[in-house]
């Protein structure tokens, strides 16, 4: 589908997701369309790291469905920096709600119907994810530190959301614009950026779904958890200023 004829268009929900490499990513994008309504756009973001062979499936992909756009920005510096063009991208369509998740069946596709099920609440401008031990399906120390650094979020950042890590979320279009113009770029580098988000947002009313997750990854690098902790730090100043 060609970006002209996508903004003259409406949808009523635009998924955004990262991708570099999945071997299945065909598979998966076929999959959600089996759990979603008609008019929904998915949006496959690339950046510089993207794999080639997980690119061209999905360029193929593309010709043959005319609801997803593939974008490649070569100019993205780090994580949490795709995904807040990513963001900004989808907040500037005409759409009403832009959903959040994981390619690689990290997320399940069937989880969306949980949140399309609430699109239709006037009273509510997110509706967060929410994994609990019996459906966080990875490494134990990927779930230690996922839990003690929602629980120290949450001590420091007073955000009443279960699950301030998880990237499994929707949010009303006009809100998440509003809030992104106030902004040139996330204060984070990596994974930290979904409870930065969330503490920009945490004014907002909200609804919580229980999701799965699951990842092959064992642990984080150093380098990640050091940047958590910086801007944890940082948006506890900004919370008590």
């Amino acid at each position: 589908m060609s970006l002209e004829n996508i903004k003259n268009d409406y949808f009523e929900f635009v998924i955004g997701i990262t991708v570099k490499k999945e071997n299945e990513i065909d598979n998966f994008v076929n999959e959600l369309f089996n759990h979603l309504p008609e008019k929904v756009l998915i949006v496959l973001f690339f950046d510089s790291s993207r794999d080639l062979s997980t690119f061209k499936k999905s360029e193929e992909l593309a010709k043959d469905k005319k609801n997803i756009l593939i974008i490649y920005d070569d100019k993205t510096k780090n994580l949490a920096d795709a995904y807040f063009r990513l963001y900004k991208f989808c907040s500037n369509l005409n759409t009403k709600w832009v959903i959040s998740m994981n390619a690689g069946w990290r997320h399940k596709p069937e989880d969306l119907i949980k949140f399309v099920n609430l699109s239709d609440k006037e009273n509510i401008d997110c509706v967060w994810g929410y994994r609990e031990k019996a459906n966080n399906k990875h490494h134990i120390l990927r779930k230690l530190i996922s839990y003690f650094g929602g629980v120290i979020s949450d001590i420091f950042l007073n955000i009443k959301i279960k699950d301030l890590t998880s990237g499994f979320y929707m949010i009303r279009t006009s809100v998440l614009k509003a809030e992104l113009l106030k902004k040139n770029h996330f204060i984070s580098k990596f994974h930290f950026f979904d409870t930065e988000l969330k503490f920009y947002l945490k004014n907002y009313s909200f609804e919580q779904v229980k999701i799965i997750y699951k990842t092959p990854n064992n642990s984080l690098p150093f380098k990640i958890i050091l940047d958590s902790l910086k801007v944890l730090i940082y948006l506890f100043i900004k919370r008590v200023n």
